[in-house]
């Protein structure tokens, strides 16, 4: 099931529509993107950097999801670090303090 999410913004210039899938309907709200809004805070990950960080959502496959997660779980590293090493792997560059196995280690 196809669950109703809403995008709020500050201004009053937002529309709304419909999306039709299966036998589900999903209505959301687009709102208006702010330059602003484009980084968001992600202090918690790592205290010592003073860079800024985007964050990304990505909807996929659950099947995709399992495999990233017993394979994660398996080498003891997060999702995130598989797909900035698959990245990297493919020729993206990504700076080597940015390919931290678990950052929930880093203190």
């Amino acid at each position: 099931m196809i669950e109703k999410k809403e995008f709020t913004s500050t201004d009053d210039t937002s529309e709304g529509s419909s999306v039709r899938h299966n036998d589900h309907q999903a209505s959301h709200h687009i709102a208006t993107h702010h330059p602003s809004e484009e980084y968001i805070s992600l202090d918690g990950l790592d205290p010592h950097s003073d860079k800024k960080m985007a964050s990304l959502r990505l909807v996929i496959p659950t099947y995709l999801d399992n495999q990233l997660t017993q394979i994660a779980a398996g080498k003891r590293v997060t999702k995130r670090y598989l797909i900035l090493k698959a990245l990297s792997d493919a020729g993206y560059h990504i700076e080597k303090e940015d390919l931290v196995a678990d950052k929930r280690r880093v203190r």
